[in-house]
């Protein structure tokens, strides 16, 4: 019955619309339930990463996190992927983080 008003190309677009909207949703119920540190918004499911650069043809990827850095302080979250990610630009905030017992057990 669907495919009697709905042809493949349809179908497939409902279909990746709809895992879209989930994902979205997904990531705003994190954002909404945790508290990160402030970061850039990513695009669903690939996160932050495409804005990296990883192929160096317009800037190198330390340049892009230097940015991140200047705009978001020494501590900023950023999703590369669908991996949460904390990054800590000081070496000082990292060791008074890392010398915690809460963040003993990461693995790193």
């Amino acid at each position: 019955m669907l495919n009697s008003f709905l042809d493949s190309g349809q179908v497939l677009a409902l279909v990746f619309g709809l895992l879209l909207v989930i994902c979205a949703a997904r990531n705003l119920w994190r954002c909404w339930h945790h508290s990160p540190p402030p970061g850039p918004f990513g695009l669903p499911v690939i996160g932050y990463l495409p804005f990296i650069n990883p192929d160096f043809t317009k800037e190198p990827p330390h340049v892009t996190l230097s940015k991140l850095v200047k705009k978001y302080g020494k501590v900023f979250s950023i999703q590369l992927g669908q991996v949460p990610c904390v990054v800590i630009a000081d070496v000082d905030i990292a060791k008074r983080c890392f010398n915690r017992s809460k963040f003993s057990n990461l693995i790193l």
